[in-house]
């Protein structure tokens, strides 16, 4: 959901009801005691990124903001837990 293109996904399926951020994803693992969280982005063509991240600087500069790390519609998170 953080992603610039990650709302059309969110609303474009109505059976889709929840939707996580890089950082409310982790909230979530942390909660259920998984460790070594790390979140990244799924496939993305390398012309594709090239572009997707110079579009996200130029709005980060137009807006004076920081957006997430996470470029595509979906991420993978990789968790392990220590028990």
């Amino acid at each position: 959901m953080g992603s610039l293109f990650g709302l059309r996904n969110r609303y474009i399926d109505f059976t889709h009801e929840v939707g996580f951020t890089e950082e409310s994803i982790k909230q979530v693992f942390n909660q259920a005691e998984f460790s070594k969280l790390e979140v990244h982005n799924t496939y993305i063509g390398k012309k594709r990124l090239f572009a997707v991240k110079c579009y996200q600087r130029i709005i980060e500069k137009l807006y004076n903001i920081k957006l997430s790390n996470i470029i595509t519609p979906d991420l993978i998170l990789i968790a392990s837990r220590n028990n």
